[in-house]
């Protein structure tokens, strides 16, 4: 290393110094800057030696759903961080079932599922699908789970639906989910797919929000439960030892699904 390129790296370093000391007094206070501790703890490690979680969630087996039941399936050929052609076929499934006339998604990504939900859904039906504008793409890396960030800003939000016929029955928002305002789409969601940033953080607010939105009798579903996103996994298991109606979270047999509906699967299925 010359003199030069060391004094620049001193130069980073002491900055770096500063600013770490700062975010590790002050960053408590800060809902964002939690987020980078959270990130900065799974890249030291923090996932790997954390105590994974429990799966309490009863299983639900995918065939009794699908018996009869015709849908369409668009794309059957994904992208990394999509979710599986099983999971897709389990979402469309419950989104033709469950007749929806108000869908919301959080996490939109390439749109992928978004379209799919638009094909096997009601010609009336309105799609309300959240994610980040492009231009927060670059800030998302400092602030959001580390397995999120490498999909940041690395695909156009979308595209996979917006030039199709089916673009006319999807709004496409943008914004920051834990600070966006959802007072618009209170008790009015019929179904609502929860894919946006996975860490506690944000499931947690992206819970209570879908849970704001959906109306009496609506589904939820989560992606990502019983994976190595510990985040989701936990609300979900918390949600299902509150009992009562979140006794009837399922997770889906050969996916990382899991269910809420205001009845069992089996019931709201017709089972």
């Amino acid at each position: 290393m010359s003199i030069r390129s060391g004094l620049k790296f001193g130069v980073k370093y002491l900055y770096v110094l500063i600013a770490g000391f700062s975010l590790l007094i002050f960053g408590i206070f800060s809902r964002k800057q939690r987020a980078y501790i959270q990130t900065l703890a799974d890249q030291f490690g923090w996932k790997k030696n954390a105590r994974a979680y429990p799966t309490p969630l009863p299983l639900f087996d995918p065939d009794l759903m699908l018996g009869g039941t015709e849908i369409n399936i668009l794309q059957p050929e994904g992208n990394p961080g999509n979710v599986t052609l099983l999971e897709l076929v389990i979402l469309n499934a419950l989104v033709k079932k469950s007749k929806a006339g108000h869908i919301f998604e959080f996490g939109t990504f390439d749109g992928r599922t978004t379209l799919n939900m638009a094909a096997n859904s009601g010609p009336t039906t309105r799609i309300y699908t959240l994610d980040l504008p492009a231009e927060s793409a670059a800030s998302f890396a400092a602030t959001h789970d580390a397995d999120d960030a490498k999909f940041a800003g690395k695909i156009q939000t979308g595209y996979k639906y917006k030039k199709t016929r089916f673009n006319e029955k999807i709004v496409s928002l943008e914004g920051d989910s834990s600070t966006y305002d959802y007072g618009p789409y209170r008790k009015s969601m019929d179904f609502i797919f929860i894919d946006g940033g996975h860490s506690l953080f944000f499931v947690e607010n992206d819970t209570k929000n879908a849970l704001s939105m959906i109306r009496d009798g609506g589904t939820i579903a989560w992606h990502d439960y019983r994976s190595n996103c510990e985040g989701v996994t936990k609300v979900v298991n918390e949600l299902y030892e509150k009992g009562g109606i979140y006794g009837n979270l399922r997770r889906v047999k050969g996916t990382n699904l899991a269910v809420l509906t205001p009845h069992t699967v089996d019931t709201i299925l017709g089972m």
